[in-house]
């Protein structure tokens, strides 16, 4: 009950911010039920994950990176409400198995194929994990276009003392043009119990992230007069 308390909350803040912070703009392709399936969405900027979290009409949980865990504040925000920490290495089993846990559970992921932010879409070939947890849990994929011009996103970098770590900031300006298209979802039912290739997971993962900058080209429409 807290947990969901605490993520209503959030929502409802992340909503208020992005009113007041950004020119933002959204729009649903169609309608989405509730259920297990996964946001793949671009990631020009920092904030890509706050309009699914605050828009989806799932309880939506963000792949998060490992070392910001390490913070306390930011943990206990995570734990409360049930994020995924990325975890790299030899233990790395464990995130998608909470992945799968959640999927099963009903609920859903925002990922980001691009494994980092890129504000110039391209640079970065998509990783294929969104699609072997799709195949594997058999739940549709929702892309999702970011549209932010490039010289809207401010470059900076923050140290972080307890962590001895520089973070880049790709942080979107005061009232810049932002907005988000919910596509069509994406099912995978043809390759679902097949034993498929690490080429065709790699072709797979290229036309989802295909659709999410298409998707975020049009979104760049919703400022059009």
């Amino acid at each position: 009950m807290l947990n969901a308390l605490i993520y209503a909350l959030g929502r409802f803040i992340i909503r208020v911010f992005f009113l007041f912070y950004l020119n933002f703009k959204y729009k649903f392709l169609v309608p989405l039920r509730k259920g297990g399936k996964i946001y793949a969405v671009n990631h020009p900027s920092e904030f890509d994950a706050f309009p699914a979290l605050m828009l989806a009409p799932d309880y939506v949980h963000v792949m998060i990176n490992e070392e910001i865990w390490g913070l306390l504040i930011p943990r206990l925000i995570f734990d409360a409400t049930n994020q995924v920490k990325i975890i790299r290495g030899k233990n790395s089993h464990q995130t998608i198995e909470k992945c799968f846990e959640l999927l099963e559970a009903g609920e859903a992921l925002i990922i980001a194929p691009e494994g980092k932010i890129s504000p110039v879409p391209g640079i970065e070939r998509p990783r294929k994990g969104v699609i072997r947890i799709a195949l594997e849990k058999q739940v549709p994929i929702v892309p999702v276009g970011i549209f932010v011009r490039p010289e809207d996103v401010k470059y900076s970098t923050n140290y972080i003392r307890k962590l001895n770590i520089t973070k880049p900031l790709f942080r979107p300006r005061f009232r810049s043009k932002y907005g988000c298209l919910f596509g069509k979802p994406i099912y995978l039912e043809k390759y679902y119990n097949e034993k498929i290739s690490m080429e065709k997971y790699q072709e797979l993962a290229d036309m989802v992230l295909e659709e999410t900058y298409r998707l975020g080209k049009e979104a760049g429409k919703l400022f059009a007069k």
